[in-house]
């Protein structure tokens, strides 16, 4: 005990703040039949920490941001809801990261818990929501007009939740400073759709995402944008001109006609779904970025334009292609073709396209290619 009482604050500091939960929902959970809790609510970081000696006490309740994270994935027992309040009061006016994962069989979505968290809704940062079933959670409520988020950066919903955003999208008033909205991106279905993820055990960070009507406004901020537009052809009809992204640096999209309107200069990491036009090409000359990460996934592009994009991504390193070759029974053959062709330039430049300026992607480091038969080669 007296060597722990030694340490000084500053080197606490630091070790607490590897204590703090971390802000994701469980496996269990994104099962909507999941009948009970999935754990029970458990005083653990800056509460463990806060019983070890008088020393390490009095230095928890110093850092008000040890306090301001809170994990509930469960009903909270009646003798623990005063606990909930002091943690509240101990955070101070930091601002709250919170995960909430209600199933439809529990009391959870009826509790008291909600109100007294929404009662510090002004100091909420990060939200995480996850609904399992169908479950209406009356004192959350984002179509409330009472209800204001002004310290709200980012928001995840899952499950059911997502119906919330739809119907009651937020506004520049009542979350001001919202640059990050996930929407289903707790069940991946976007990379479920592509051969690449069924027999990979790499995962490749692919969420679906969807945006709201609020996109232009958000452009100078938004950094990192995965974007799911409903429907997928959302951007067809884009009237709002030129969309400047100045920040942007990974983007993940299912409706390539955004490439047609947007400009990322700082651009690193691209994903892609459903290639299938020259639109990445243009987007890419146009924003003058040093892409260093490319994903396509279920592409049903021709070589060509494959190929076309792998000319102007002269600086990328990372390289992921998913040939959709089996996607299309009709034309397997045409499909297997255009795959090989991609992969063979890969290697031999200038053969595809005469008077290519040497080897595509010369700075490829790693390759992720998938198949016919959905098999994954990688390659150093």
């Amino acid at each position: 005990m007296a060597t722990i009482a030694s340490l000084p604050p500053e080197l606490l500091e630091i070790i607490f703040s590897y204590s703090l939960p971390p802000l994701e929902v469980p496996r269990a959970a994104k099962v909507s039949s999941v009948p009970y809790d999935v754990e029970p609510w458990t005083l653990e970081g800056a509460w463990t920490l806060s019983h070890v000696c008088r020393y390490w006490r009095a230095v928890t309740f110093s850092l008000p941001w040890l306090w301001s994270s809170f994990c509930i994935r469960s009903n909270i027992p009646p003798k623990q809801q005063n606990l909930l309040k002091l943690q509240l009061s101990r955070s101070r006016t930091t601002p709250l990261d919170i995960v909430l994962v209600i199933n439809s069989r529990t009391k959870l979505a009826r509790q008291p818990t909600i109100p007294v968290l929404i009662e510090s809704c002004m100091r909420w940062r990060y939200l995480c929501l996850f609904l399992a079933g169908t479950v209406y959670v009356p004192y959350l409520d984002f179509g409330n007009r009472d209800l204001a988020f002004p310290s709200l950066e980012t928001l995840v919903l899952g499950g059911e939740a997502i119906n919330s955003i739809y119907h009651h999208p937020f506004t520049e008033t009542t979350a001001p400073r919202l640059t990050s909205l996930v929407v289903s991106g707790l069940e991946s279905r976007a990379l479920a759709m592509g051969g690449l993820n069924r027999r990979l055990s790499l995962p490749l960070p692919w969420i679906p995402i969807y945006t709201h009507d609020r996109l232009e406004r958000m452009a100078d901020t938004i950094v990192d944008a995965d974007l799911r537009f409903l429907p997928p052809n959302a951007m067809t009809d884009w009237s709002g001109g030129e969309l400047q992204l100045p920040n942007l640096r990974r983007l993940i999209t299912n409706d390539i006609s955004i490439l047609e309107y947007a400009t990322a200069p700082a651009l690193e990491e691209l994903h892609l779904h459903h290639l299938h036009s020259t639109r990445t090409q243009d987007f890419l000359i146009r924003s003058g970025c040093d892409l260093r990460r490319l994903f396509l996934v279920s592409c049903f592009a021709e070589a060509d334009i494959v190929l076309g994009i792998l000319l102007v991504a002269q600086t990328v390193k990372h390289l992921a292609i998913d040939y959709a070759i089996d996607a299309d029974p009709r034309e397997p053959e045409q499909a297997l073709l255009q795959a090989r062709k991609v992969q063979r330039a890969l290697t031999i430049a200038g053969e595809v396209f005469p008077g290519a300026p040497g080897l595509f992607c010369p700075q490829l480091v790693s390759l992720v290619w998938s198949d016919a038969n959905g098999n994954i080669i990688l390659r150093p």
